[in-house]
Parts: C-alpha cells; structure tokens; sequence
C-alpha cells in the first residue's frame, strides 16, 4: 500500500484490524491454513540467540532491543502494538486485512518444502 502510493518516508504504524495476543494470533493462523500454529514465548536472551543464528551476528540484540524499550515503556508497547489499526494521512482509504484472511491468501506461503498435498482441511 504504501510503496504504491509512493510513501517512500516517514513513520507508519502498521497494524491489522483488532489487537491481538500471541495466542490469538496464532488462532488466526490456524484457522486459515488449516492447521494447527501455537504461539511460544521465550526469553530475550533466548530469542536473541536464535535470531542471531538465522540472520547474523547482532541481528538479534538489534530486534529485541524493541522488546526492552517496550518492557520500560508499556504505554508506549500499548500504542504502538496493541492500538488496532485508524485512519493515517496518505493511507486514506486503506482498511486492513484480518489474519485469518491474509494467511487464507498467502497460503502457499506458509507450505513447508517437504509438504506436499497438504489441503486447508487436514
């Protein structure tokens, strides 16, 4: 949306249409694969790790320092995680997608390599 519109700076806050909990979330995408997703929280320290073994040496510091602002800033964590999504200049129009919804339309996206035959209904 905003690269077709041109928005090429500024700050927008991205957000779907409700708040959701890690829980939720994953209920969303359960329904619309079709298969089960649980949702696991863990440590920083823990996620840093696995980050930084996926993506890179201090990847992982850089994403969870997101994490620790918004542990000493919950109003701020509120605001800009939680607050579903409301009308922004340049997005005029714009309504987003539910989860449920998108991951229905992304759904060849969430296929693993080695699953072949899988249908939304298994």
């Amino acid at each position: 949306m905003l690269l077709e519109r041109g928005a090429m700076g500024g700050d927008h806050r991205i957000a779907g249409p409700e708040s959701l909990t890690g829980d939720e979330l994953a209920s969303r995408v359960s329904a619309g694969i079709g298969r089960a997703v649980l949702y696991r929280g863990q440590p920083r320290n823990e996620f840093e790790r696995e980050l930084d073994a996926a993506m890179g040496a201090g990847i992982g510091w850089h994403v969870a320092s997101k994490f620790r602002y918004f542990a000493a800033h919950p109003d701020d964590a509120y605001t800009i995680l939680a607050d579903p999504f409301g009308p922004q200049a340049g997005l005029e129009g714009f309504m987003p997608t539910d989860v449920k919804t998108w991951t229905q339309a992304h759904y060849a996206d969430f296929r693993g390599a080695g699953e072949t035959g899988m249908s939304r209904n298994s």
